[in-house]
Formats: structure tokens, C-alpha cells, sequence
């Protein structure tokens, strides 16, 4: 009775091992243009030097439609819709400004969307000079952070 016990347990591990493994499949699913296009602009602005934990949701926008019109893409995002995607992926907190919404990105924001760019494949939309700027990223695997 105890090795029937013991070789049901093993046979319910590899059903669980089964199911986490096409989840984990499935995580890997590539996002739909839109969100993706989205993603890899965000990824980039925070890889540029300009960005010191704040991105303007309009200038994101504009590389969001460089991204989807460089990809052959047909449709453009709006600001709201750029905004919308950012929130379904968890990255909530903005900030009105005289210039419009800024995104306020703190260092759990930032490994966020790390973590969603490495799920999700977005390399092949990023720029080459953002690829050289991964070097130099300790989230990418780079250099530690400055102290």
C-alpha cells in the first residue's frame, strides 16, 4: 500500500510538471504588435541616458508608432492607449505635468520590465544602440549599479 501511495505521488508530480511546463510555453507566447511595440519602447527609454526614472507618455508614444511603423504596422496608438497597455502590465504610477503624463519608474518598476522584455522576446525590436547600452545595464546583466 505505501509504494501504491508513493507511485500515485510520483504520477501526480508529472502532471504538475506537465502543466507548469506548457505554462511556462505559453508565458513565451509573443505579445501582440501593440503591446509589444509598447514594451520595447519603454524597454529602450529607460536604457537611454536621459531617462532618470521618468518617461513622457507622449515622446513614448512617438516611439511607439516609430516602432510599429518600422515593423509595417498599419495602425497608430494614442497616448490613452499607450497608457492603457502600461497599465494592464502593472506600471501605474504617473504624474501630470505642464507637459503632459510623465511615467514615474522606481527600481521594481524597471526589473518589471526587464523580466516582461526577457518573457516575451522583444529583442528584435530594439535598436542597435539600446542592444550597446544593455552592457552598461545591471538588469540586463551588466555592470552592478552605481553606489
Amino acid at each position: 500500500m505505501h509504494g501504491g501511495t508513493i507511485r500515485g505521488l510520483a504520477g501526480v508530480l508529472r502532471k504538475i510538471d506537465e502543466i507548469l511546463g506548457v505554462r511556462d510555453i505559453l508565458k513565451r507566447e509573443p505579445l501582440p504588435p501593440h503591446e509589444s511595440a509598447v514594451w520595447a519602447a519603454l524597454f529602450s527609454e529607460i536604457h537611454q541616458g536621459s531617462c532618470n526614472g521618468f518617461v513622457q507618455v507622449k515622446d513614448l508614444t512617438e516611439s511607439v508608432n516609430k516602432i510599429l511603423r518600422e515593423n509595417g504596422e498599419r495602425f497608430r496608438l494614442q497616448p490613452r492607449k499607450v497608457g492603457a497597455v502600461l497599465t494592464s502590465f502593472g506600471v501605474r504610477h504617473r504624474k501630470r505635468t505642464s507637459y503632459g503624463y510623465e511615467i514615474v519608474l522606481d527600481q521594481k518598476d524597471r526589473a518589471t520590465i526587464h523580466n516582461l522584455a526577457k518573457a516575451h522576446g522583444i529583442e528584435h525590436r530594439l535598436d542597435d544602440s539600446v542592444k550597446y547600452k544593455q552592457k552598461d545595464c545591471h538588469l540586463c546583466g551588466g555592470r552592478p549599479p552605481k553606489k
